[in-house]
């Protein structure tokens, strides 16, 4: 029974009526680009077909004239001993058979797949051996790998024929016994519930199960500092109306003090449980291990091909010009050499284990770096206009304030709006600069591509969200003169909060920012929801003679899943409003909680019924995303002792009161160090908790142990073999000796 797990769409290549009419040159161009379309999807076929894989093609009839060709559709599966050598050559983590009663029960052992070991391996519990994500990434082997990868691969680029327009698009087909277990266990479940990783893992693989992972363990830590914002949140609504100021009271230090602690052990909890979680699925070494990116080996080719097209090859270098060597040098070819973390490592001359070795894809790691300062100089420009757009929009507030009461009164709420509004506009603008930028920089892998653009966009997002909050908690105090505004008569105006009350002002800033990026993060799970209920309601599922076919369409209709990096990117912005601006908003851990159990479960319907089903995706952690939550998590110490020091009147009824009388110096001293005292505890809690769990470790040392005793068993079964082989050999030339002596 033949399986098919990974779908290519073929456009309908024809000229349509309106280009028909064009003159004649147009038509023309138009007719030779369509035959060049023709000739790469037949090439495409070709070296899909040359790699053993096995394709089964139908087209789509169009519903109003049922002879007419719309799309067609390429289904591509591999038979069972060119998934077993493909996952041999990709190292397959593949889960192992329980060995033994000592076992931990939370544990499961992971190994990469050799044929030799192939009885010890566990068959898929839905049928067969390899399980549905596992036939997709030796799939996608066979179809992206070079050609001088093993088992002998198609080196297709998918996403660049969809740029030329070669192919509309590419997906995965659903397992629909592991979807309706998903179903069951998951996504109709309680949201308080912990997603089942190890079968979101087997179904979509350790990156999405990674994410959420993290999303629940988050999620959790949130309803406890959620409960903990109650606190100062009855505190302001009792004090409300009685004539004091009801956004600061007593208990915003203690709760911005607790808030700096939680956000440590939120990140030593999360260490754990990703130690404990890469360690079962045997990921370790996934970096070290990443095949190139597809797009990475084209443009090493496509800029191979332009500097030979302009240098004759022939020629040696010696014998070029000066300055063609030192203005024109070759930045990509092949090199015989291997990847790793650190660089390319590429063979010398005189090692003779591995001169052997195939030539690979190399690129100037300079001319990268060269690239990169490029692509941060542009970034680093969008910043200043969003400085610059947040100055102008803080002394818009000032000047509306100068025109009546009704305008003093709401200038703030006014601003915060516009600023909010402004930050989703740039935001938008960068969603495709950043991508521009990242694909340009040349990175080798999807993880370096990944945790490049996670950088850049977490960069330019902390000053596009933070940096309104932090100029109304740090510049406005100071009452700035405005250099381009005027008062009344010409009258030099000051940047201030209105009515002296800055702790009010970012209250209302931070209000606005928290609830209207929930709000609209959820306008943009509910749109493909819509667009889904669209298509099913307008497009009835197509009527074709196999159920196969009609599942392959209706699928087709679903959108394309983008990732996981915007859904980070997303949550530390978030962790940071909490946890950063923790003093000046308290009840926003609680909303972002109640919003978040919401986004567990949509995003898990987005990712397994309203989108297409992806390519295998790997992790070995969570990578960079680390990297931004530490930062959070120290900023908050400074962010939140800054607000407090220069805002807060409730932190200033803590110390003497002489203290609060300018210059504030004796405050100002206790502040730095209470500061210091913060980062102490908080390097505190990272220093108690380990990062890994101990159980890791003891499994950790067995599973060494085991794979030890894997390959000493395989070198007995080997010298067996020879030692049977040499016997046999013998007894052959005993009895061609006997027949001589006959």
């Amino acid at each position: 029974l033949r399986r098919y797990d990974v779908v290519v769409v073929l456009p309908r290549v024809e000229m349509t009526e309106e280009e028909r009419k064009k003159d004649v040159a147009s038509v023309t161009k138009r007719e030779t680009e369509l035959e060049d379309i023709k000739k790469k999807q037949r090439a495409l076929k070709k070296s899909l077909r040359a790699a053993d894989l096995q394709l089964h093609s139908f087209l789509e009839r169009s519903e109003e004239d049922k002879k007419a060709e719309r799309r067609q559709f390429v289904l591509i599966g591999a038979g069972k001993e060119l998934l077993e050598n493909a996952a041999e050559a990709i190292g397959l983590e593949k889960r192992l058979k329980q060995i033994g009663k000592k076992q931990s029960p939370q544990y499961e052992a992971f190994a990469e797949y050799k044929k030799i070991h192939h009885h010890r391996f566990q068959e898929d519990r839905y049928g067969g051996f390899f399980t549905s994500l596992e036939r997709i990434r030796c799939i996608f082997h066979l179809i992206e790998s070079p050609t001088y990868a093993e088992p002998g691969c198609a080196a297709v680029d998918l996403d660049r024929l969809i740029a030329e327009g070669v192919i509309s698009g590419y997906y995965c087909l659903m397992d629909k016994p592991r979807l309706e277990d998903l179903k069951t266990t998951w996504i109709y479940q309680n949201l308080l519930k912990p997603a089942p990783v190890a079968m979101i893992r087997d179904y979509l693989g350790e990156k999405i199960a990674l994410y959420f992972a993290w999303m629940h363990t988050y999620t959790s830590y949130l309803g406890v500092l959620g409960v903990i914002s109650l606190v100062p949140f009855t505190v302001q609504m009792a004090t409300r109306g009685h004539g004091e100021r009801t956004f600061d009271n007593w208990a915003v230090p203690i709760y911005g003090l607790i808030t700096v602690v939680w956000a440590q052990a939120f990140l030593e909890h999360w260490k754990r449980e990703q130690a404990k979680l890469t360690f079962k699925w045997n990921m370790e070494d996934f970096e070290d291990e990443e095949v190139l990116r597809p797009e990475f080996r084209q443009e090493v080719e496509r800029q191979h091909h332009v500097w030979n097209t302009k240098h004759d090859p022939n020629v040696p270098k010696e014998e070029l010009s000066l300055v063609l060597r030192v203005c024109d040098p070759p930045v990509a070819g092949f090199k015989k050499g291997r990847w790793s973390r650190a660089g390319f490592v590429e063979v010398d001359s005189d090692d003779e284990l591995a001169k052997d070795l195939d030539e690979v894809e190399w690129f100037d790691e300079w001319f990268q770096q060269i690239r990169m300062v490029i692509s941060a100089s542009i970034a680093i420009f969008l910043v200043c206009i969003i400085v610059l757009g947040t100055i102008a929009l803080m002394a818009l507030k000032v000047k509306l304030a100068t025109h009546g009461e009704f305008w003093k009164e709401n200038s703030a709420l006014v601003s915060a709006f516009l600023n909010s509004a402004f930050i989703t506009v740039m935001s938008i603008v960068w969603s495709y600069v950043g991508i521009i930028l990242n694909d340009w920089e040349m990175h080798r892998t999807d993880t370096e591509w990944e945790d490049s653009l996670i950088t850049k966009t977490f960069a330019f997002q902390f000053i596009n969200s933070y940096v309104a909050s932090l100029y109304i908690a740090a510049v406005q105090g100071s009452q700035v003169k405005l250099p381009f505004f005027r008062g009344a008569h010409g009258s030099v105006l000051r940047d201030h909060c209105i009515a002296d009350d800055c702790f009010r002002a970012l209250y209302y800033q931070m209000a606005m920012l928290v609830i209207s990026k929930q709000v609209t993060r959820h306008l943009l799970v509910i749109a493909p929801i819509i667009l889904s209920w669209f298509y099913h309601k307008f497009f009835p599922k197509p009527e074709e003679n196999s159920k196969l076919h009609a599942m392959v369409i209706e699928q087709s209709r679903l959108v394309k899943f983008t990732g996981t990096h915007n859904e980070y990117l997303e949550m530390v912005i978030q962790f940071g409003y909490v946890s950063m601006f923790a003093v000046a908003f308290p009840i926003g851990s609680l909303i972002v909680f109640i919003n978040n159990l919401l986004e567990k479960r949509s995003d898990a319907a987005k990712v397994t019924l309203l989108s297409q089903r992806p390519k295998y995706l790997g992790a070995q952690d969570i990578g960079t995303v680390q990297n931004m939550l530490e930062v959070v998590a120290l900023s908050a110490c400074f962010t939140n002792l800054i607000i407090l020091y220069l805002s807060s009147t409730a932190y200033e009824s803590y110390f003497p009161e002489k203290w609060s009388k300018k210059p504030r110096f004796n405050l100002l001293i206790a502040t730095v160090a209470i500061e210091h005292i913060v980062i102490l505890l908080k390097q505190f809690v990272n220093w108690v908790v380990p990062d890994t769990p101990s159980w890791v470790e003891i499994e950790r040392a067995r599973n060494k142990m085991r794979r030890n005793a894997l390959v000493e068993l395989s070198e007995k079964q080997k010298a067996l073999q020879q030692k049977h082989k040499s016997r046999f050999t013998s007894f052959a030339d005993v009895s061609s000796d006997d027949d001589e002596d006959e």
